[in-house]
């Protein structure tokens, strides 16, 4: 999720895609094992083992922002949730290499994209399947490059803040 968007054309995308992924993805031919396709977005990335599509919304990414809200009960993550304008996502469309890879296994290859994606307007990164969000904090990259990068969901970023009634008992 982010603040402002940054700027992303093809050419930039496949420069991060390189730093992040390693390989040369600046071809324009389709038939090269590495390029990026698309002009503003959503950009198609093809690497040696699958096509991902590369998103970037400039609005919030839920419809229905107040029930959503409702359900978050940390009030720093409803600050960071409130406050974006635009969204970015790396989707892996189609798996090409080897044949029965658990889609799962792509995540850290996916993560390792978003670390480079990131700047000081991200806020915070979401696993939209499993409805969970993590903050972006100084610990997020080291998490996120990690081979289980899903643990940014698992481990506590900071100590919760949490509204109650004035009336309640505890």
């Amino acid at each position: 999720l982010q603040r402002s968007l940054p700027y992303l054309d093809q050419r930039t995308l496949a420069e991060i895609c390189s730093e992040a992924w390693g390989g040369d993805y600046t071809s324009e031919d389709e038939d090269s094992a590495r390029f990026v396709a698309g002009d503003v977005g959503p950009f198609v990335v093809k690497a040696p083992d699958g096509m991902f599509l590369v998103h970037r919304m400039d609005q919030p990414y839920w419809d229905d922002m107040e029930s959503l809200l409702e359900d978050v009960r940390e009030l720093r993550m409803m600050h960071l949730l409130k406050e974006h304008t635009g969204w970015m996502s790396v989707d892996l469309l189609n798996p090409t290499i080897p044949e029965g890879r658990a889609r799962e296994s792509y995540y850290p290859q996916i993560a390792r994209l978003l670390v480079e994606l990131a700047n000081e307007d991200t806020l915070a990164v979401i696993w939209p399947e499993k409805r969970l969000f993590a903050p972006w904090t100084e610990d997020s990259e080291q998490r996120l490059r990690s081979l289980e990068p899903l643990a940014v969901f698992e481990e506590r970023q900071f100590a919760p803040v949490v509204r109650i009634s004035g009336d309640d008992p505890r």
